[in-house]
């Protein structure tokens, strides 16, 4: 794998996160909105087709996105796919990298005065570091394998589980307090990926 082919698996996985959390914290969003006040739940239940749709769409968008960051099949574009990928090279994060990566958008090829001083001092991290960030995956692959897995398989992608009370069970996993707080630490662990890149 070349640096550039690096980053376009980094740009696919990237858009992954990005859906999952704008499907996401746009829900909840809703849903707060709605218990803020009775006329705004009165509001979105004058449309309350819509709403129930867009909420619903937004749902299946978020788990998809995350299926797909967590899929283990012989030819994705996952985030521990990319992870090993990130581990593999860590030429890509030396400080000649990113100086050839600023350089690129630079207009003209003119090297901007504050550039040499920006590389200079940025963290550049070690072999290990990128390994940790391997392992630091772990957790959440193991949290949406237990938690998260069976609903994306039975519910959204395939209709096997169809009984109300069945569908319940399985979502009653993802509604814990430690549940949402591990999407909101999956999200900020991604996000302090890429500020090493």
């Amino acid at each position: 794998m070349n640096e550039a082919q690096y980053w376009r698996y980094y740009d696919a996985v990237r858009g992954d996160v990005v859906k999952a959390s704008y499907s996401y914290f746009t829900s909840k969003e809703i849903h707060a909105f709605a218990r803020d006040s009775r006329d705004n739940f009165n509001m979105l239940n004058a449309h309350a087709t819509f709403w129930n749709t867009a909420l619903h769409g937004l749902q299946t968008a978020s788990f998809m996105a995350l299926s797909r960051l967590f899929d283990q099949g012989p030819n994705v574009h996952s985030m521990e796919r990319f992870l090993g990928h990130t581990v593999a090279h860590p030429e890509f994060f030396t400080r000649e990298a990113f100086d050839r990566r600023r350089m690129k958008d630079v207009p003209d090829g003119v090297r901007p005065n504050w550039l040499d001083n920006y590389v200079a001092n940025i963290w550049v991290p070690t072999a290990e570091h990128l390994r940790d960030l391997a392992r630091m995956l772990r957790p959440y692959r193991q949290k949406w394998r237990s938690n998260y897995d069976d609903i994306r398989d039975q519910v959204f992608a395939h209709t096997i589980t169809i009984d109300k009370a069945d569908v319940a069970a399985l979502f009653s996993r993802t509604l814990s307090p430690t549940s949402r707080k591990s999407f909101k630490a999956f999200v900020t662990f991604w996000r302090s990926f890429r500020s090493s890149g």
